[in-house]
């Protein structure tokens, strides 16, 4: 692979990750006969729903009942 292909597939993967606040992003190189055929980005983002009487999403605080 040369220099200007690695640097772009950084460039990207620090993009997919500077919008990511909780989650993961990666990329996968498919390599055949010794050259990259195929660049798959993946950005996986972790959220949590609240319950409707704000119960959910409390874990680990301190509050009062």
């Amino acid at each position: 692979m040369n220099q200007s292909k690695a640097e772009a597939i950084v460039a990207r993967l620090l993009t997919n990750a500077a919008d990511v606040k909780y989650g993961a992003v990666s990329v996968t190189a498919n390599i055949h006969c010794g050259r990259i055929v195929n660049i798959v980005y993946s950005t996986t983002e972790s959220t949590r729903e609240t319950e409707a009487d704000g119960k959910a999403g409390t874990e680990g605080r301190d509050h009062e009942t």
